[in-house]
C-alpha cells in the first residue's frame, strides 16, 4: 500500500507532465483502433466469402439491373425489378449454380413497433457458404415444414434460437404477406450475410458482404431459402437481378474464360480473383494512409515516455537517497517507480478505453471506424505492453548503474 501512495505522490506531482505522454498514447491507441477496426472488417468479409471467391466465382450485374438503379427513383426502381420483365438467358457453360439475393423489410409478430430485415437466396448458395453459428444449426436438407420456414438470425434481443417468428411484409403493389418463421440458428458475430446491391468494376468483398451486427443496424435479420417463397422477386421489395454463379470447379480454363467474356459483353463482371485483387489493394491503402500517423505517434510518444522517466529519475534522487538512509533498498525504490508507472498506463488504458466506446456510439469526423475486435484488442494489449515494459525499463538500468555511495552523494 505505501508503494501505491508513494507511486501516486510521484504522479501528481509531474501530473502535467505526465498528462502529455498519456495524451499521446491515448491518440496513438485510438488511431491504432481506427486502421485495425478498417482491416478487421475487410478480412472478416473476405472470409465470409472466401468459399466462393476460391471458386470459379463470378458477381454478374446486367445492364437492366445497374441502369435502372442509375437512372431511377428508389420507388421506381422498386417497380421495375419486380415487374415480369425476364433477365436476358446468357448462353453460359458448366453452371453449378447461379442465385439472385433478395431483401426486405418486415414487422415482427404483427406489431407495428418492431421490425426485422429478411434476407434470401437459393439452397444451392446456403450449402456452399454456410455462415458461422453462434448457436443451433444450419439449413438442412428441408427447409420448410408445412407453413413454417427454418431461419437463421443475428443476435438480438427480440428472439432466440427456438422461437417461431410471424413475419410481415409489404409487397411492391402495397399488399401485405405474412410467414412464419422458425429460428433454427443463430449467426455469430459479427454477422456477414452476401448482398448483392453493389455495382462497379473495382468490387471487393465488403462490397457483396453486408455486417448485419444488432447492434449496428438496431434490428434483427433473419437469412431463409428464397425457394420457400414463390415468387418472391415480385413480393421482396429490393430485388436486384444482379447473381452470384459458381462454375463447375471441373471447367476448363477455355470455358471459364469463355463465360467471363460473354458475361463481360452484356454487363458487368467481378470475378474470384478481381475481388481477392482489389481486398488486397484496399488493406495496402489503409496502410499507405494510416501508418505515417501510426508512425509518428509511435515515435513522439515512446520519446516522451523514456525523456519522462529519465527526468523524474534525476528529479527523484534525493528523494531516493532519503528513502535508503531511512533502510529502503533498490527494489523497493524501484517498486514506488513501478507503481507510479502502472498508475499512468492505467490512465491512458482508461482513457483510451472510455473514448474508443463513446467513438464507437458517436461519429467522430477523424476515425472512419471506431469497433472491438480481435485485431483491435490485439493492437490495444501490445501497445501498452510495449510501453510498460520500456518505461520499467529506464529506471531499472538508472538504479542498476548507481551505487549506494553515487545515490547519497546527491542528498548533498
Amino acid at each position: 500500500m505505501k508503494y501505491i501512495k508513494l507511486g501516486y505522490l510521484m504522479f501528481i506531482k509531474n501530473f502535467r507532465l505526465n498528462f502529455v505522454v498519456i495524451f499521446q498514447i491515448v491518440a496513438l491507441v485510438l488511431v491504432g483502433i481506427n486502421l485495425t477496426s478498417l482491416l478487421s472488417i475487410g478480412w472478416q468479409a473476405a472470409e465470409t466469402l472466401r468459399p466462393l471467391t476460391e471458386r470459379r466465382f463470378v458477381y454478374y450485374m446486367p445492364p437492366n439491373d445497374f441502369l435502372n438503379r442509375m437512372l431511377f427513383t428508389f420507388e421506381h426502381d422498386a417497380q421495375e425489378t419486380n415487374t415480369d420483365t425476364v433477365t436476358e438467358e446468357l448462353p453460359l457453360t458448366d453452371v453449378e449454380f447461379k442465385t439472385r439475393i433478395f431483401l426486405t423489410d418486415s414487422t415482427i409478430n404483427d406489431d407495428p413497433l418492431q421490425f426485422a430485415h429478411i434476407h434470401a437466396y437459393d439452397k444451392s448458395l446456403l450449402d456452399a457458404l454456410p455462415l458461422p453459428l453462434k448457436n443451433g444449426e444450419w439449413f438442412g436438407e428441408t427447409t420448410k415444414n408445412g407453413d413454417v420456414i427454418d431461419a437463421v438470425a443475428n443476435d438480438n434481443s427480440q428472439f432466440k434460437t427456438g422461437d417461431t417468428v410471424r413475419l410481415t411484409v409489404e409487397t411492391p403493389e402495397d399488399k401485405k404477406m405474412t410467414f412464419t418463421v422458425r429460428i433454427i440458428g443463430t449467426l455469430k458475430n459479427p454477422p456477414y450475410i452476401p448482398n448483392a446491391q453493389h455495382i462497379g468494376q473495382a468490387l471487393f468483398s465488403l462490397s457483396l458482404a453486408e455486417d448485419t451486427n444488432a447492434r449496428k443496424t438496431g434490428m434483427p435479420s433473419v437469412l431463409l431459402n428464397a425457394q420457400d417463397i414463390a415468387g418472391i422477386e415480385h413480393i421482396f421489395l429490393n430485388a436486384p437481378e444482379n447473381e452470384f454463379i459458381v462454375f463447375e470447379d471441373s471447367i476448363t480454363p477455355e470455358a471459364y474464360s469463355r463465360n467471363i467474356n460473354t458475361l463481360s459483353a452484356k454487363g458487368l463482371v467481378a470475378t474470384g480473383e478481381s475481388i481477392a485483387a482489389y481486398d488486397a489493394e484496399w488493406a495496402r491503402t489503409l496502410l499507405r494512409e494510416n501508418l505515417p500517423m501510426v508512425l509518428f505517434l509511435l515515435i513522439i510518444s515512446l520519446t516522451g515516455l523514456i525523456s519522462i522517466s529519465a527526468i523524474n529519475m534525476t528529479a527523484y534522487m534525493k528523494t531516493f537517497s532519503i528513502y535508503f538512509i531511512c533502510g529502503s533498498t533498490k527494489k523497493e525504490c524501484y517498486k514506488i517507480i513501478a507503481s507510479y508507472l502502472c498508475m499512468m498506463f492505467l490512465w491512458a488504458f482508461t482513457l483510451s478505453i472510455l473514448l474508443a466506446l463513446i467513438c464507437t456510439k458517436v461519429h467522430i469526423p477523424i476515425f472512419a471506424l471506431i469497433d472491438f475486435s480481435a485485431l483491435s484488442c490485439l493492437w490495444i494489449g501490445g501497445v501498452f505492453a510495449v510501453y510498460l515494459l520500456i518505461s520499467l525499463l529506464v529506471p531499472a538500468v538508472v538504479l542498476k548503474r548507481l551505487t549506494l555511495k553515487e545515490m547519497l552523494i546527491k542528498i548533498q
